[in-house]
């Protein structure tokens, strides 16, 4: 006489979790590093991003200063304005670094090799 046993419960093997584990944390560590990637070369454009988030980026160093974090800023200096620098100070920016590429403009032109710059 043959007994109904019901069936075993399916059990997924751990090298198989281990390896759907593996793939899902690539894939979230994939989409990290392109979001923090694209929001580095955002901030770190220059003048340009002075010139547009200057709103937010003094927010950005604030709430980094309150992390514990040296906030420090690069430019060339000539988006500079009295404003602009009280802005740097209330938000606790504690280095400017500003780059001079040249004395003069054919000296500066020379050293970007682009015409005009």
């Amino acid at each position: 006489m043959k007994v109904f046993q019901p069936q075993k419960r399916y059990r997924l093997h751990p090298g198989y979790i281990a390896w759907i584990l593996h793939r899902v944390t690539g894939i979230l560590l994939g989409l990290y590093l392109f979001l923090h990637i694209w929001v580095i070369h955002y901030l770190a454009q220059g003048e340009q991003a002075l010139s547009l988030i200057h709103i937010y980026i003094f927010d950005i160093a604030k709430y980094g200063d309150t992390l514990g974090l040296r906030m420090t800023m690069a430019t060339n200096g000539t988006l500079l304005t009295r404003e602009l620098v009280e802005k740097m100070l209330k938000a606790n920016i504690q280095r400017v670094s500003i780059s001079i590429d040249g004395a003069t403009a054919e000296s500066h032109d020379a050293f970007r090799k682009v015409e005009g710059s």
